[in-house]
């Protein structure tokens, strides 16, 4: 048994046994007893009365002082309060250090709800999609991202495939877009910039065009001579 029950328990016999002694000393034992029952009740309730008056003002600083058991459920009232309030401010450093980090990525990141509400979106998002904080917050994706390509996208079902979005007006110029799922009921769109890819593919393409045109202009030349011996 804990002290807090302890502590009451033994202060209910003190009460009782005093109450049977002043009753016995007057002849009336039985009602001796009663008096104290009902003094201890009395003293009970109104202890048990200021606590409930705490606990209904957010249970703010320490318990007030009244003794026994109702204390005792004050200070585990208490307790578990801080301890919640240290959890809680836990979480609100983790979900700091999070945000902080995801808004540091050079990829775009936007975190919508079930009907493609933005929650919330880092610094590349900002530049990529020309996205507005906190005007844009609770806004759907589909109705500030104009792109025939994105908003058939993003209203489609199957998400296992990206997409390649022209933007002129965005710093890059060509992005790549996914949506994976995130939690229980969001979506996380992905924009990554595509434009250094895009430049190679061409540089690629135009090598290879401005290769063959060169060899066959020699091998034109080549054939013209071996028709002439032939």
């Amino acid at each position: 048994m804990n002290e807090g029950w302890s502590n009451e328990l033994l202060r209910l016999g003190l009460w009782l046994i005093g109450g049977l002694i002043v009753g016995t000393v007057f002849g009336h034992a039985l009602w001796g007893l009663l008096l104290s029952s009902l003094v201890y009740l009395g003293q009970l309730l109104y202890k048990l009365r200021r606590i409930v008056r705490w606990l209904r003002k957010g249970a703010v600083g320490a318990p007030p002082n009244v003794g026994g058991i109702a204390e005792y459920i004050g200070e585990l009232v208490y307790q578990r309060q801080r301890r919640n309030l240290k959890r809680r401010r836990r979480l609100a450093d983790m979900v700091s250090s999070f945000r902080d980090s995801m808004a540091n990525i050079p990829d775009g990141l936007v975190l919508m709800d079930e009907q493609r509400k933005i929650s919330w979106f880092n610094n590349a998002a900002r530049e990529y999609l020309g996205l507005k904080y906190p005007t844009d917050i609770d806004q759907r994706i589909d109705n500030l991202v104009r792109q025939p390509a994105f908003t058939d996208y993003i209203l489609s079902a199957d998400h296992t495939r990206t997409i390649e979005v022209h933007s002129p007006m965005s710093s890059a110029s060509h992005q790549e877009m996914r949506v994976l799922p995130f939690g229980e009921s969001q979506q996380l769109l992905i924009v990554r910039d595509a434009s250094l890819l895009h430049r190679l593919q061409k540089i690629r393409s135009d090598f290879v065009i401005n290769a063959s045109h060169e060899l066959r202009t020699p091998l034109t030349v080549m054939r013209g001579y071996m028709e002439i011996v032939e």
